[in-house]
Formats: structure tokens, sequence, C-alpha cells
């Protein structure tokens, strides 16, 4: 998607490697959870603590879906070819 801009793309490399250290850490302090849930036959154990392991996740696509938004609003001719959400699905 920032083919012309390393330092973006190293950012995001940074942002995912975050995402996925934090998802295993989370994993790693509620696992006690994970396994009751597993022992019961399957059905998760209603933790609201347990939401918490998706939340490195849902910053991440919240972060790199505002940078393509960004992306879109800061390129010159969005607005002259196609409509912003044509480009949009389009990528």
């Amino acid at each position: 998607m920032f083919a012309h801009s390393s330092c973006i793309r190293d950012i995001v490399i940074v942002a995912y490697a975050a995402s996925a250290l934090a998802t295993v850490v989370l994993s790693g302090i509620l696992w006690s959870y994970v396994r009751a849930g597993i022992l019961q036959g399957g059905m998760p154990v209603r933790e609201s603590g347990m939401v918490w392991i998706y939340v490195p996740s849902l910053a991440l696509h919240s972060f790199v879906f505002g940078l393509k938004v960004y992306r879109f609003t800061m390129s010159p001719n969005y607005l002259q070819r196609n409509t912003f959400l044509w480009r949009f699905l389009k990528e």
C-alpha cells in the first residue's frame, strides 16, 4: 500500500509486531480463562477480561485504516479521476 514510503512501511511493520507481541502476552495472561473454557466442553467462560485479547488487533486495523484514508485524502488527484468511495473500494 505504501510502496514509495519506506518510513511508513517501517512504522506499519513495527505496529504489526507490537500487536502480535501484545496479543501473545495477553493470551498468556488470560490463558487460565481460555483453558477453563476448553475444559468445560468448548464453551468460553463469560469473562469480561477476555475481550482484551482482541484489542491489539483492533488497534492495528484502526491504525492501518487511518493510514489508508490519509493516503487517499492526500493524493492530489483523488477528486479529479474517481470518487473517494470508488477508489477506496478498488483498493
